[in-house]
């Protein structure tokens, strides 16, 4: 470049256009900085950015880190938490010990009780790093986790991918079971239909359990609906309904008048049950002093009754009747002529034993069936002894040997707790449904015209004119 630059000014006149363009860019410019600084305030004027005076006064990631393991030192598990993140963010720590430390947030969590936050702290570690020190520990706790949270069938496949020998993730339950078109259904997502069905039967039927034995009870139910041929007649009834479905689809019964206001009915039934189930559940509130309290206040219902064990010889007639008594004064025992004489074989093996207990003033006998009086001849006879009178049953006339009585007595507490437990609840439910159903009543201007049924049933008092 041979030219000179020409650092001078441009003239007025007629020959500035050249300035004027100038200008013109120049104010573009300057609206486009505008705009854009408009843009990235309206961008960022929701996010918790900090000052510059308070990231000057932010602690060293060191100090962070004090503070985090003094906070978790006093207990306070939430700012522990809060302060283990901020340094995370302002130590840029390795993989290895980032991962001690979501680690270490996870048993903060789990602690406390929030399981799920516990879990997501496990996860994250084992996506950080691998530490093998404590990588059996976190096997051990999302196990707990998921256990407590009643996640059991996840629980499953936790278990199986950890110390199962398929230790791939991706395929751990990913078997598929069958096919319908393009969908697949896999081995997990039959044991979720599973667990899914199960909590809603314990919705339905068992909302009244404590927490801990509900979670008890949804175990045992997954545990037997987990062999081989439960699994299979739940995928059966799965395919089954998807088949129908896409039939009815087909059919267009959706489109049907009735079946939409079958649907509609459903639909309001099952918003109101959940309705109910909510406002019960944010109303009924029971702990183990109330349990007790209760237990306290109902004794009476929980005590075992006086109950007896006997043993029978079942014969065809009176006159076999007078041949056993007979032989009985000669000297023979009760338990050899039941064995040799009894015509009910399932006692007569063992000596006529009636396997079960025989309540006071129940007039049946277990495993043979109603026996009318029996309660008042078993009751009546000594322990030990051989009733003077027979009772009839469906089945023949027995001789009855009171082997044993046992007297009423107070069930303790800790036996009946759950039954206590249920019967509170049901007590409040009902309370707690009636203060509702009142208290909608006067919300919605509810009336009932009883005196219209009265009329039905001709009770209604006489008109005008009627006598």
């Amino acid at each position: 470049m041979t030219g000179k630059l020409d650092f001078s000014l441009p003239q007025h006149g007629a020959k500035n256009s050249t300035s004027s363009k100038g200008l013109f860019i120049l104010i573009a410019a300057g609206l486009v900085a505008i705009v854009a600084n408009v843009i990235l305030t309206i961008t960022y004027s929701g996010r918790p950015a900090r000052s510059e005076a308070v990231r000057r006064r932010s602690l060293s990631s060191e100090a962070q880190k004090d503070l985090a393991l003094k906070l978790e030192k006093q207990g306070l598990t939430a700012r522990a938490v809060e302060a283990w993140k901020e340094y995370l963010d302002v130590a840029t720590p390795s993989g290895e010990e980032a991962a001690r430390i979501l680690y270490r947030m996870g048993t903060l969590y789990q602690d406390v009780g929030e399981y799920d936050r516990a879990l997501d702290s496990y996860y994250r570690s084992e996506s950080c790093a691998k530490v093998a020190e404590i990588s059996q520990e976190i096997g051990k706790r999302t196990g707990k986790c998921l256990e407590a949270l009643g996640k059991f069938a996840a629980l499953r496949y936790e278990l199986d991918e950890r110390v199962g020998a398929n230790t791939n993730a991706r395929t751990v339950g990913a078997e598929i079971v069958a096919e319908l078109d393009s969908r697949k259904i896999t081995r997990q997502e039959l044991d979720r239909v599973i667990e899914d069905r199960i909590e809603k039967q314990l919705d339905r039927f068992a909302s009244g359990l404590p927490e801990g034995e509900r979670k008890k009870q949804k175990e045992a139910m997954f545990q037997r609906a987990s062999s081989a041929s439960a699994r299979a007649q739940v995928l059966n009834s799965l395919v089954a309904e998807e088949l129908l479905y896409r039939r009815a689809i087909e059919l267009k019964l959706g489109e049907d008048p009735k079946i939409r206001d079958m649907l509609r009915d459903m639909e309001r039934s099952v918003l109101a049950e959940n309705a109910l189930r909510r406002e019960l559940t944010e109303k009924i509130k029971i702990s183990k002093s109330d349990v007790a309290t209760w237990y306290e206040a109902h004794k009476k219902n929980y005590t075992t009754p006086e109950r007896a064990k006997v043993a029978h010889i079942q014969v065809k007639d009176e006159d076999a009747v007078k041949a056993v008594r007979k032989r009985l004064d000669a000297g023979d025992k009760f338990e050899e002529l039941a064995k040799e004489l009894s015509i009910d074989k399932t006692t007569s093996g063992n000596g006529g034993a009636i396997e079960g207990w025989v309540d006071k003033g129940m007039d049946m006998l277990p495993g043979v069936g109603s026996a009318p009086g029996a309660s008042e001849i078993i009751f009546g006879t000594a322990a030990g002894k051989v009733s003077d009178k027979t009772i009839k049953t469906d089945g023949g006339i027995s001789l009855v040997k009171t082997l044993e009585i046992e007297r009423e007595q107070q069930r303790p507490l800790e036996e009946v707790q759950q039954a206590a437990y249920g019967d509170m609840y049901a007590a409040k439910e009902r309370e707690a449904q009636e203060d509702l159903f009142e208290k909608l009543k006067k919300q919605y201007s509810v009336v009932i015209h009883a005196s219209e049924f009265k009329a039905e049933d001709g009770q209604q008092e006489s008109g005008p004119g009627g006598k």
